[in-house]
């Protein structure tokens, strides 16, 4: 199963940072990380 966690707000990464970590120790990796540094209007 793929699981894609989009963080659109700092906040967002305390809100899924345990989900993160319980996923890593259960042996699940991380195939890609993308950074969009834009303004929405």
């Amino acid at each position: 199963m793929k699981i894609m966690i989009s963080v659109a707000h700092p906040a967002h990464v305390h809100l899924f940072k345990n989900t993160i970590w319980s996923l890593k120790r259960k042996g699940h990796k991380k195939e890609k990380s993308i950074l969009l540094n834009r303004k929405l209007h």
